[in-house]
């Protein structure tokens, strides 16, 4: 029901309320294109899910060592060593996570059962 509310208010106020400029910031501004080009615009929060992913990866290596200073200078490293590791990778041929889901096809599978049916 939440989401419903929300929803419902961002289409009044972008299309009733809003000029048309800030309709337009609104809209096109939850998005974020990183890598250019047409349909590669992907979510502002799925991009900040990302960057705390990373975060968490280095304050956990911190281990038992987590002081406030420790955890200022490991949290601005985090792109850095991001990078850094993403860069070896490539260098070393090591091939990307797949960051495409994968969809289950219930006629193959039938198909391929009744198969070792018979």
């Amino acid at each position: 029901m939440k989401y419903a509310f929300e929803a419902m208010r961002l289409v009044t106020m972008t299309k009733a309320l809003y000029t048309a400029r800030m309709a337009h910031r609104v809209i096109h501004g939850q998005f974020i294109n990183r890598k250019g080009g047409a349909g590669n615009n992907y979510a502002n929060d799925l991009k900040m899910e990302h960057i705390i992913k990373n975060n968490k990866v280095i304050l956990k290596g911190l281990c038992a060592t987590k002081t406030l200073k420790a955890v200022q200078i490991s949290s601005s490293a985090a792109y850095g060593i991001h990078q850094i590791v993403n860069n070896f990778d490539e260098q070393s041929e090591i091939s990307p996570d797949s960051t495409a889901h994968t969809h289950a096809d219930k006629q193959n599978d039938e198909m391929e059962m009744i198969e070792i049916l018979h």
